[in-house]
């Protein structure tokens, strides 16, 4: 049987892949697969997934200074809007850890690395650069297994990048996948290039092209593996079902806020006080319930939850497994997985400021609101949610027209108002962020990643 390897780097990859069958996907097109996983998570992984692969230890990820110089090297110098206003976000940041002074010697170095970041010439340098840097321990492991196929899914993460490097110097064939829809605009050109690589989008094709300066004959699109089930509609009950579970009477309209994790945890915290107000200016207090969604593996402070629960009468929870281990601990088991889907699907209304609950609300044809404006004093516009509407993957979606965004806390209130209303408003919008975030609609997706595995091996 020909032979597979791939590094579990991230609880992601089980949400994405293991939890939909890949395993057993594999098996069939008949591969033996080598999944390495942290020590720890084993026992887990193989009473969860284990019937079909082989779990070996993925060694501790002990970042170097060598790690954090190229990583650093590498996103500093991707070319893209995302980035500069990062660079931008860096020197003005309030209350930041590092000292007015550091950040006034390191800016010009970050906005150098930026400018050079447009030249094909400088990321060929680094990626050159990289490649002499050795890890024998991931050599010595490719070795003892002695896979044909490397396999590496979220190659901006863990140690992925030395999986490819290596392999490839040992003639294995090599596959890297990006795993979200911002990657090339905001973590990686491609510090290796692997032999093939797969994209879940044509926008990310492009993106590969032209950030990565990657050959288009070698790069497969796939479609959204973790957005199958989405589409196929498994694990979602009958709405009334759903609400009664979540303590929600039926009748009410269910107003979704979804968290979008560090870069705008504190906007976020703020706009929940916000939303209860207008829900109440509006008379809505009695027919809504707002459900608060954390952004995955970000924990809300217990204030926080708290302060929802009791003082907003919001529904405030954290729905993912945290297992014993010191490493990675959350990870997406099947309530959790269940839960966002049903909470997606039976939403009336849902608001968030940038995530991908844009794509994924989109899918079940819900409206959306993005926040895009500041709470209280506005902020300069390196630090304000404004700025977000910049980042190329959210520019991507707000030209599609099947996002309100709004800019006031009136048009907050206007935007909720009128999608309660009329469910449909921009719905035309809506139809074509599936189209083009998440291409195929047929909850097949998982399947062309090991079709397009097996294709990969049989040009080899």
């Amino acid at each position: 049987m020909k032979r597979i390897l791939i590094p579990v780097s991230n609880s992601f990859f089980s949400r994405n892949f293991l939890r939909n069958g890949f395993a057993t996907m594999l098996k069939r097109e008949g591969w033996s697969v080598i999944f390495l996983a942290p020590s720890e998570k084993i026992a887990y992984y193989k009473k969860e997934f284990g019937c079909d692969a082989l779990f070996g230890e993925l060694p501790r990820n002990e970042p170097s200074t060598a790690d954090y110089f190229f990583r650093k090297l590498e996103g500093w110098s991707i070319h893209s809007r995302f980035i500069l206003l990062a660079h931008l976000y860096f020197l003005t940041r309030p209350n930041s850890k590092d000292s007015l002074i550091a950040r006034l010697l390191i800016f010009p170095i970050r906005l150098l690395l930026w400018q050079l970041g447009r030249f094909r010439l400088w990321r060929a340098f680094i990626r050159s650069l990289f490649s002499f840097t050795p890890h024998h321990h991931i050599r010595a492991l490719l070795k003892d297994y002695a896979p044909d196929v490397v396999f590496c899914p979220f190659i901006n993460l863990g140690q992925e990048w030395h999986f490819l490097k290596e392999a490839k110097k040992l003639g294995i064939r090599t596959v890297g996948m990006t795993p979200s829809w911002d990657n090339f605009y905001s973590k990686t050109f491609l510090r290796v290039q692997p032999d093939a690589l797969l994209v879940q989008t044509y926008f990310m094709r492009e993106q590969a092209v032209c950030y990565g300066d990657y050959p288009l004959e070698n790069i497969f699109v796939t479609g959204v593996p973790q957005y199958d089930r989405f589409f196929l509609g498994n694990g979602i009950v009958q709405r009334d079902e759903f609400l009664k579970s979540i303590g929600v009477d039926p009748k009410k309209k269910l107003i979704v806020f979804g968290c979008s994790g560090k870069i705008s945890y504190e906007s976020d915290v703020a706009m929940l006080p916000i939303l209860r107000g207008i829900l109440d200016r509006l008379g809505l207090s009695d027919s809504t319930q707002v459900l608060v969604r954390p952004h995955p593996k970000r924990v809300l402070a217990e204030y926080v939850l708290e302060k929802s629960r009791r003082e907003l009468n919001f529904i405030a929870e954290t729905h993912l497994s945290r297992l014993d281990v010191s490493r990675d601990p959350w990870e997406f088991d099947e309530h959790s997985i269940s839960f966002l889907a049903n909470t997606l699907a039976h939403a009336d209304v849902v608001i968030t400021t940038c995530t991908t609950f844009f794509v994924e609300a989109a899918i079940f044809g819900k409206p959306l609101v993005a926040i895009g404006f500041d709470i209280g004093k506005e902020k300069i516009y390196w630090n304000s949610s404004r700025r977000f509407a910049e980042w190329e993957h959210l520019a991507d979606i707000f030209r599609t027209d099947g996002i309100w965004r709004v800019k006031s806390e009136s048009e907050l209130s206007c935007a909720i108002s009128a999608y309660l209303a009329n469910p449909t408003l921009h719905i035309a919008g809506r139809k074509r962020i599936v189209r083009e975030q998440a291409v195929f609609t047929d909850g097949k997706s998982l399947e062309r990643v090991v079709k397009s595995l097996s294709d990969i091996y049989k040009l080899s």
